[in-house]
């Protein structure tokens, strides 16, 4: 499958789950149901924001995509490998590049 499709496929599944309200009935029991309840909630709304940041960057890539500027860096416009462009279609980055600003952020 291209990277075309590939992103496209992405972005189609993203908003399905998206629009899906999660299921937001209250549990009744005790304090434990309760508290696992809470903690469900909690996983599910930090599971929605890392989903609306990956919908986010699919449709950036998208447009790289249509621009022509998909498969280089932003910020020197140098080529991403394949391989980095087929394991992590949304990046930006190379893999140097990547590792890079992982060791500056220790």
């Amino acid at each position: 499958m291209n990277g075309w499709k590939r992103l496209r496929r992405t972005h189609r599944e993203l908003e399905a789950i998206l629009h899906v309200d999660p299921n937001g009935r209250s549990r009744e029991g005790d304090q434990a149901d309760r508290a696992s309840a809470g903690e469900e909630r909690e996983f599910a709304i930090l599971n929605r924001e890392r989903l609306r940041i990956l919908l986010r960057q699919t449709e950036q890539a998208l447009v790289r995509l249509e621009t022509g500027a998909f498969g280089y860096r932003e910020d020197t416009e140098e080529p991403i490998g394949l391989k980095r462009l087929m394991a992590q279609p949304t990046t930006t980055l190379s893999l140097e590049a990547q590792q890079e600003c992982e060791r500056r952020a220790r």
